[in-house]
């Protein structure tokens, strides 16, 4: 079971890198700019996390070529609507627009979790919420901001 599980890590980590490799190579914005880190980590401290909530580990933030992510796990008592209830108000008004929901879907399977994509510019936030895999991950949520990684995210 152990080494199924690292396996199904192994490669969704694969695919992220490849994934990242291959996005790097279109993140520019509409003038020919990249993101900026810089940018990214000031808007992320202005985001509020939900009340109550727990950092799991220091934020996270790297860039890397035309690409880069500022992000932090949580942990929280807080139900799924609830906590994307607070970040949607928490980004509406910092000018950041809803795009979509999607189900994340595991080994085939639907554990109720979801991510939740904003788009401000070139730059993407998103919510992604553990569902029923909240104890196999030790985090509720996590909550990050990027470019480059997410670029075919469009909002209506």
């Amino acid at each position: 079971m152990l080494d199924s599980n690292r396996l199904g890590v192994s490669f969704f980590v694969c695919f992220f890198i490849c994934l990242c490799g291959y996005s790097a190579c279109t993140t520019l914005d509409d003038k020919g700019h990249t993101g900026s880190l810089t940018y990214l980590k000031e808007e992320f401290q202005k985001i509020a996390p939900v009340p109550d909530s727990s950092v799991k580990r220091p934020t996270r933030a790297n860039e890397k070529g035309f690409h880069g992510l500022v992000g932090n796990d949580y942990t929280s008592n807080a139900i799924a609507d609830e906590i994307k209830a607070h970040y949607q108000t928490e980004l509406l008004k910092r000018g950041w627009n809803f795009c979509r929901v999607e189900r994340v879907i595991y080994r085939n399977q639907d554990y109720g979790g979801q991510h939740v994509f904003y788009r401000k510019g070139m730059y993407i936030a998103d919510l992604q919420l553990a569902g029923k895999q909240e104890s196999e991950f030790g985090w509720t949520y996590a909550f990050s901001m990027s470019w480059g990684i997410f670029d075919d995210i469009q909002c209506s």
